[in-house]
C-alpha cells in the first residue's frame, strides 16, 4: 500500500523530532549491553537519516498538479482577449 503525501509528511516530521531529542541529549545515543543482548544506539542516528531520505524521495515522486492562471477576456464582438498571466 502506497503511502499519501500526509502519512510521508509525518513520517518525515516525526524523524525530524527524534534526529533533534538525539542532538539535544547525546547520552541517548550511547551503546550498551543487557546481558547477551546489545543495543546500538549510536547507529539509529545513522537509520534515522537514511530513512528519512527515503521518505523524502517517496514525496518527491507523488505527482502534483500545476496550475497555471489565465486571465479570461472577451470583448462585446466576442473576440477572445485571453492571456496567459506568468507572475504567479
Amino acid at each position: 500500500m502506497a503511502l499519501t503525501e500526509e502519512q510521508l509528511d509525518t513520517k518525515i516530521s516525526a524523524i525530524d523530532t527524534q534526529l533533534d531529542i538525539m542532538v539535544a541529549s547525546p547520552d541517548t545515543g550511547v551503546d550498551y549491553h543487557i546481558g547477551s543482548k546489545k543495543v546500538l544506539k549510536s547507529q539509529k542516528v545513522s537509520w534515522l537519516t537514511k530513512l528519512r531520505a527515503v521518505y523524502v524521495t517517496l514525496r518527491a515522486l507523488i505527482p502534483y498538479e500545476a496550475i497555471k492562471q489565465f486571465n479570461i477576456e472577451i470583448d462585446e464582438f466576442g473576440i477572445d482577449l485571453s492571456e496567459y498571466d506568468n507572475n504567479i
